[in-house]
């Protein structure tokens, strides 16, 4: 329990370092999407706990993390699905490069070996990355630095039937490596992870019209 509380718990300072990357520089308000944000955020932990342990699902975990982030984004935020997937990729590459910052410049004190030795030492450097990622993300927002595009130029016809059509084809694909691995907890979490945004997705469409 205590395992796991740590994973989710920390996990998250990176979760918030990733969106706050992916949106912020893009010119879009995180707050706004706040508990929206930590709801995915927490769904992403979830999913990446359980599978840990699994090595042909946990090497493809970034991937799904992308994905989840993609979806998020194109249905929460309504940013079309091209701009939401390069976003996507934007934030996860922006943690990847703060936290080799922070092994580097640590000069060994955080590295890699140092972290599966002294769990202490990888909450610290998750925690580091949150902070340095949604301090980065909010002053350039703040001041008005970032780039701002006409996401819809980008909108594909049809794109929220394709859309859908990509989520399910996900979750069959994804439910069927689960299912092989024997990881069921994890599928269900998956599934109901999506199925969360989809209901949000309508409810927020029908309001809008």
């Amino acid at each position: 329990m205590r395992a796991f509380l740590g994973f989710m718990f920390f996990s998250t300072f990176e979760g918030i370092a990733a969106f706050s990357i992916s949106m912020y520089i893009f010119r879009i308000n995180l707050i706004r999407y706040g508990w929206q944000v930590l709801t995915v955020i927490g769904l992403i932990n979830l999913q990446n706990y359980f599978i840990r342990e699994e090595f042909l699902l946990s090497s493809v975990a970034p991937v799904i993390n992308i994905l989840l982030t993609a979806f998020f984004l194109n249905l929460v935020v309504r940013i079309p699905i091209i701009w939401s997937t390069i976003l996507s990729v934007v934030g996860f590459v922006g943690i990847a490069v703060i936290q080799s910052g922070i092994i580097f410049f640590s000069q060994g004190y955080f590295s890699l070996d140092e972290a599966q030795v002294h769990l202490w030492k990888q909450y610290s450097v998750q925690c580091i990355t949150g902070v340095i990622g949604f301090s980065v993300g909010w002053v350039l927002y703040k001041f008005g630095y970032g780039f701002s595009f006409d996401f819809d130029k980008l909108r594909l016809k049809w794109e929220h039937m394709a859309v859908l059509s990509l989520i399910a084809i996900f979750i069959v694909t994804i439910g069927v490596m689960m299912y092989f691995r024997e990881v069921f907890l994890n599928l269900l979490v998956f599934v109901f992870a999506m199925l969360a945004i989809l209901i949000y997705s309508f409810k927020k469409e029908d309001a809008e019209e």
